[in-house]
């Protein structure tokens, strides 16, 4: 058996453990069924599509075993023979599917079920229809600090939650932060996420790192070295806060080599600092402090939740928006 179909048995044991079963038309058609209406995916009632790619489709639907529940969810589709060729994003889909499956926060995006049909994967999530952060600055403009440090807030406590279960992200940026229905980010996307011990410790088992956006990778990880996935992962929310507060991305060029070499000076002197000179001197630190290019010397998370520049932003926050993660568990901040 190849290594290719190993991995696809396994996405369809994940679905049956979870007691689902297989849906197929008259046609085999990969588990959608037409209905009177719009055709089904499992029991869900397909509404629209909004994306497609070589790999599959993304669909809203409605859940017809609750008709007066007016929830929309999202459902990924995934062709098996696409699958088959690529074991890379098989993995990925797995690795996602594991992770969401134990996550449950407001800033997070939230895994519904898996569905699966005769030559396709379906994973039901939620819907958030307000789209990317990033289409969001295209279009609007750099955001106010107020309005910046809200949306950096939330990340922040998303990326909290997942390191207090010892998970790293490892693929964070502005087009995986995923405004919801009320307006709130989610952090979405975690294929390449990892889980691994200590996860606010510097001498935290190290991994293999070679995923994620050069815009938004650390230096180490571009390096191709072993990194702390957790600490690499702040560099990456540095980036972030840095566009936030500027509205420029602190590395840009056409030629990714050229990218990628001004990402990895280790001095820093490849960014424009002028970027960051309108901004409160505090706020500069703390972005400075997140974008330092030595691992050892960079941040962590705890320190930049007790940084002066957030802990001033945060006593600015609606009580609304600190209270969200109650139910997490975590002390808020």
């Amino acid at each position: 058996m190849s290594a290719n179909q190993i991995l696809l048995d396994r996405l369809e044991e994940i679905s049956k453990s979870r007691g689902y079963s297989l849906c197929t038309n008259s046609s085999g058609g990969g588990g959608v069924v037409l209905g009177k209406e719009q055709p089904l995916i499992g029991p869900y009632r397909v509404l629209r599509t909004i994306g497609k790619g070589s790999w599959g489709i993304v669909r809203t639907v409605k859940d017809t075993r609750y008709p007066s529940d007016p929830a929309v969810y999202a459902i990924k589709t995934f062709e098996e023979a696409f699958i088959l060729r690529n074991p890379e994003q098989c993995r990925r889909v797995l690795n996602e599917i594991k992770v969401l499956q134990i996550l449950d926060h407001p800033f997070v995006c939230k895994l519904i079920e898996v569905v699966p049909g005769a030559n396709h994967r379906h994973i039901v999530m939620e819907y958030y229809p307000n789209g990317e952060l990033y289409d969001h600055i295209l279009k609007h403009g750099k955001p106010t600090i107020d309005e910046g440090f809200r949306y950096f807030y939330m990340l922040t406590q998303a990326v909290r939650y997942l390191n207090s279960l010892g998970i790293a992200h490892r693929d964070i940026k502005l087009e995986n932060l995923i405004f919801d229905e009320y307006n709130h980010l989610r952090l979405c996307d975690f294929g390449f996420a990892v889980r691994a011990l200590r996860e606010g410790d510097r001498e935290v088992a190290e991994v293999p790192y070679s995923c994620g956006s050069p815009h938004y990778a650390a230096p180490e990880v571009i390096q191709g070295k072993p990194v702390n996935p957790f600490v690499a992962d702040i560099w990456s929310m540095g980036v972030v806060l840095h566009v936030l507060l500027t509205g420029a991305m602190p590395f840009m060029h056409e030629e990714r080599s050229v990218l990628l070499e001004m990402v990895t000076r280790t001095d820093g002197g490849a960014r424009d600092r002028t970027l960051l000179e309108g901004l409160p001197s505090a706020a500069r630190d703390l972005v400075e402090s997140m974008l330092t290019p030595d691992p050892q010397q960079r941040i962590l998370l705890q320190g930049v939740i007790e940084h002066p520049w957030y802990r001033q932003r945060v006593n600015r926050l609606p009580l609304e928006m600190r209270t969200l993660a109650e139910g997490t568990g975590l002390k808020l901040l």
